[in-house]
């Protein structure tokens, strides 16, 4: 939180509230610091989105009395506002898109961006002067280049930094994360010692819509049935057919526990590794891959003042992931570049988003993000090779094996 955010604790403040434990703490800690509270709720999706209730997205809000009675306990105003209409363009159709294309699940960060959004023109049309979540991070400003930054929780399993990626500044510029210092357990504990009537936090192990049982009826219902053709499932590397699948869309890049459309079980060691839309084939193999020590990204957008003169070294997360993994960063030119990771990554995935850190400390700073594009290894460039003595191979030798790889050369 700013300096100037601090001075302002008499100004009135947008929170959104889910009916859950974090935003619930959040407006309470506002009001107790003298904020004028307004209470909103965002209302995304239907009950009928999916099959089991179970599988409905983290933010999905199941109760508005529960959150309008939360408002009254605490003695704020309540709203709220639905955006259906917008979730389903946003969130379910790019969803639909990317289950068609093969494409990495991006719907928390376009569910995030919305939901953000919706929030920053609600608190201008409420003439308010700040918007409040309760994620676990942070927003500090950077004084020299009055540029605000989104900054990692101090404890990582519960830091949600990842998904306030890519907002505007205008958007950072008002955002008051009163979570942002604060453990889990100190939440929970403020709540029950002050009696706050709310649900738990749904659990975050896995990000919304990831099994296909979660979007099974989406796809049903906006999928036309002459884009879903079934084809057969194939080993990648013996091209040894296993079977019929039903569609490539009821699939997902790096699925295990496979079968057939006959229900015929598949090697548990052979997971989803590449669709091939044309054929309507199905490749599976080991899970080495979907393993690779870099990748070309798209949509690079970074902080203004990084030198993009020569590689940077930063640190990296996914959605999926807690763990900061140590890469090099090459800009090229049009919002694209190159990523070495110093380790081997996996699964990584076509179209996944990644998010650029400074550091892997506690507050690491997000320095940027990107989508994934192509995903291979590194070679150097030897550009003075035609000057260079031919080495003679010995007899016999092999050629190294470059199978499933792409070369990113320089």
């Amino acid at each position: 939180m700013t300096t100037e955010k601090l001075k302002l604790s008499d100004k009135r403040v947008i929170v959104a509230l889910t009916g859950r434990v974090d935003s619930a703490v959040a407006a309470f800690l506002l009001k107790k610091q003298g904020y004028d509270v307004i209470g909103l709720a965002i209302v995304v999706g239907n009950k009928d989105l999916t099959k089991n209730e179970s599988d409905l997205p983290k933010c999905y809000i199941d109760n508005l009395d529960k959150i309008k009675n939360f408002c009254e306990s605490i003695k704020i105003p309540f709203y709220a506002t639905d955006i259906k209409s917008e979730y389903d363009y946003e969130v379910v159709d790019r969803l639909v898109d990317n289950k068609l294309s093969g494409f990495a699940n991006s719907s928390c960060f376009d569910c995030s961006r919305l939901r953000m959004n919706t929030l920053f023109s609600k608190m201008k049309a409420l003439d308010a002067d700040f918007i409040a979540t309760g994620h676990y991070c942070k927003v500090y400003e950077n004084l020299n280049s009055n540029e605000y930054f989104v900054h990692s929780n101090n404890t990582t399993e519960v830091d949600q930094s990842v998904f306030l990626t890519g907002l505007r500044q205008e958007v950072l510029k008002h955002l008051i994360l009163p979570l942002g210092e604060l453990r889990k357990e100190e939440v929970l504990k403020i709540a029950k010692n002050f009696k706050l009537q709310v649900s738990d936090s749904k659990k975050a192990e896995n990000f919304c819509f990831r099994t296909n049982e979660s979007i099974e009826n989406i796809l049903k219902k906006r999928v036309p049935k002459s884009l879903i053709q079934e084809g057969v499932m194939i080993n990648k590397a013996t091209e040894s057919i296993y079977g019929d699948h039903k569609g490539l869309v009821y699939h997902y890049i790096g699925q295990e526990n496979l079968e057939t459309s006959s229900g015929l079980k598949i090697d548990k060691n052979l997971q989803v590794v590449a669709f091939d839309h044309k054929k309507s084939f199905l490749y599976l193999g080991p899970s080495t891959n979907l393993a690779f020590k870099g990748a070309q990204i798209i949509n690079l957008s970074v902080s203004k003042r990084l030198d993009k003169r020569k590689p940077l070294h930063c640190y990296i997360k996914f959605k999926y992931s807690n763990q900061y993994i140590s890469t090099h960063l090459y800009f090229k030119n049009n919002g694209s570049g190159y990523i070495d990771f110093d380790e081997i990554i996996y699964p990584l995935l076509v179209g996944e988003q990644i998010i650029f850190y400074d550091t892997d400390k506690r507050n690491s700073k997000i320095i940027g993000s990107a989508s994934v594009r192509k995903r291979g290894v590194f070679m150097g460039l030897d550009r003075v090779v035609d000057y260079r003595p031919r080495e003679v191979k010995e007899e016999g030798a092999d050629d190294k094996d470059i199978q499933d790889s792409f070369y990113f050369k320089f």
